[in-house]
């Protein structure tokens, strides 16, 4: 009888704790969203992406980075501005490399000091016959008044020359800056309005580059039919008020992708998995699916002196890492230029797309499980042990099945049961008294 009584208290406290708990992970659930929420999941997430940092797959695209480091930007003066004529004699070599595409990273709205040679940049953009296509950025600026409406284009004297040419581009290279400055996130697109006043979806590099390496040049009917159907689930208009949209789950096709418009949180975030080799002090990062080498050998060498065989078939980017140019960012790897989380970014959605989130009832049915598991071992054990079990429990089971999502571009926080746990220890701690 006494064993029979005591196998009833066992149970009876297993239920108890299993309501204790499924009720505590319901209300985190339901409060995810919150700032402080976000941050634990953001912070469990970075861990993961340092950990399988340069963890690439074999049949990955390969990049390749043009770098205006520091070293270039003095070695040229310190301009003000890029001289034209250092990227036109970049482009040419870029493209006389072979790659699969170019990205021109710089902004190209103000003219330079020089008529002659912006002159001679146009020439080369209008006339540009490929077959290497280029992508270049269309730059923004955002409203004093109402930050949250669509931003104004600054008109680009080269984009308008090369609208109907079928190896040029102009995309958006904007990303999401956290609180704590930190670049964890990719734009799908932008509401931006044309200098004359109509509303335009902006697509940004990684789309296009995606849409290029896909079909080939030229993907201009595809890019303007994913504008299309963007702006219909999403009107905007350039005198609109606020920013405020409703939601909506509609996709887009990118490259044989379903890619949503409007994606969660969690479901914009860039998979890094390339670090930038110059925050340890080395001058260039050679590896087989990266290589950056700085500008200066180049522009300063006459033309066919350097090999171009490294560029052959990657994807290019030439961009400006220098401290005065204001484009090195903090990310879950470190500090790192714009071209690497252009690059980044590009492979995440490339290889991985979006990440994914596991429909809402797996994440349930995973979590009462645990919790089940969890109330088991508070039955058995006080509440200090039943803690420090259960956590193991949860860390031995969920992480290795983190790693095995992440793989797969699904990510599952293993974050809220670990916060159940603790605060079921608080509640049974004052339940105890």
């Amino acid at each position: 009888m006494r064993s029979r009584t005591s196998r009833h208290g066992f149970w009876r406290e297993v239920l108890i704790n299993l309501a204790l708990g499924l009720g505590i992970a319901v209300v985190l659930f339901a409060l995810r969203d919150l700032p402080r929420f976000k941050d634990v999941e953001d912070a469990s997430l970075d861990w993961f992406i340092q950990i399988r940092q340069a963890d690439v797959a074999d049949d990955a695209p390969t990049f390749a980075v043009i770098d205006f480091d520091e070293r270039t930007y003095r070695a040229i003066g310190q301009p003000y501005y890029t001289p034209r004529r250092h990227l036109l004699k970049l482009l040419k070599f870029a493209t006389e490399g072979e790659p699969k595409l170019v990205i021109l990273d710089f902004d190209l709205s103000r003219p330079g000091s020089e008529p002659g040679e912006e002159e001679a940049l146009a020439a080369f953009l209008r006339d540009y016959a490929g077959p290497v296509p280029i992508i270049a950025v269309q730059p923004v600026i955002r409203s004093l008044e109402n930050p949250e409406a669509a931003r104004t284009q600054r008109p680009v004297a080269f984009r308008e020359i090369t609208r109907d040419n079928p190896y040029v581009y102009w995309g958006s290279a904007l990303v999401t800056v956290d609180d704590d400055f930190t670049v964890r996130r990719w734009r799908v697109w932008e509401r931006s309005c044309t200098p004359d006043g109509r509303p335009e979806v902006l697509l940004p590099v990684q789309i296009i580059a995606a849409m290029l390496v896909e079909y080939g040049p030229p993907v201009h009917d595809r890019l303007e039919a994913a504008r299309r159907e963007i702006f219909d689930a999403l009107p905007f208009a350039c005198d609109a008020e606020d920013g405020g949209q409703v939601r909506t789950r509609e996709t887009i096709d990118v490259a044989g992708r379903a890619v949503l418009i409007q994606p969660t949180w969690t479901e914009s975030r860039i998979f890094y998995s390339f670090p930038w080799g110059a925050a340890s002090g080395q001058t260039f990062v050679n590896t087989r699916h990266l290589v950056t080498r700085p500008a200066l050998p180049i522009i300063d060498s006459d033309a066919g002196r350097v090999a171009t065989d490294w560029l052959r078939d990657r994807l290019l980017i030439i961009s400006g890492s220098y401290d005065e140019g204001g484009d090195v960012h903090v990310t879950p790897l470190g500090e790192m230029p714009g071209s690497l989380v252009i690059a980044n970014s590009i492979y995440s959605l490339m290889v991985r797309g979006q990440v994914i989130e596991p429909p809402l009832w797996q994440i349930l049915l995973f979590h009462t499980g645990a919790i089940f598991v969890m109330s088991m071992l508070f039955a058995r054990f006080t509440s200090f042990w039943g803690m420090v079990l259960s956590g193991a429990v949860v860390i031995v089971a969920l992480v290795p099945l983190t790693f095995y999502g992440y793989n797969h571009g699904v990510w599952v926080n293993f974050t809220l049961p670990l916060t159940a746990v603790w605060w079921q220890r608080i509640i049974r701690g004052l339940y105890e008294r």
